[in-house]
């Protein structure tokens, strides 16, 4: 998989794979699209065409395009920002290594100990 970084007020980034014929376009929203049976061709000039618009691309060769298929959509990211990380779990995080820690030192304590 190629991902594709551009200047964009929609598209966060698109990643294609040229020999399976795919793309999946990631929103600045959130949302994932992902789409099979896209023009390799289009894949081709939008990785050589460094001028082309990702949203021309993404309205063109997924959106409205006869051939490619909508394989599937996701109205939610699977992941956190690292900004969403920072601030609702890192406390959460930080408390669970800590506990984590503090078992691996208690059983190499015990181990040592005899």
């Amino acid at each position: 998989m190629k991902n594709v970084f551009r200047s964009s007020t929609f598209i966060d980034r698109i990643e294609t794979s040229l020999r399976q014929g795919e793309a999946t376009v990631y929103l600045k929203d959130g949302n994932i699209y992902q789409y099979s049976n896209v023009s390799r061709r289009a894949i081709v000039n939008l990785s050589v065409n460094e001028n082309l618009s990702l949203g021309f691309w993404f309205n063109t060769n997924c959106a409205q395009s006869n051939r490619a298929v909508l394989v599937n959509k996701s109205w939610e990211t699977p992941w956190l920002t690292k900004q969403e990380l920072d601030e609702d779990y890192s406390n959460i995080i930080d408390e669970d290594l800590q506990d984590l820690v503090n078992e691996y030192n208690e059983e190499y304590a015990q181990v040592n100990a005899y």
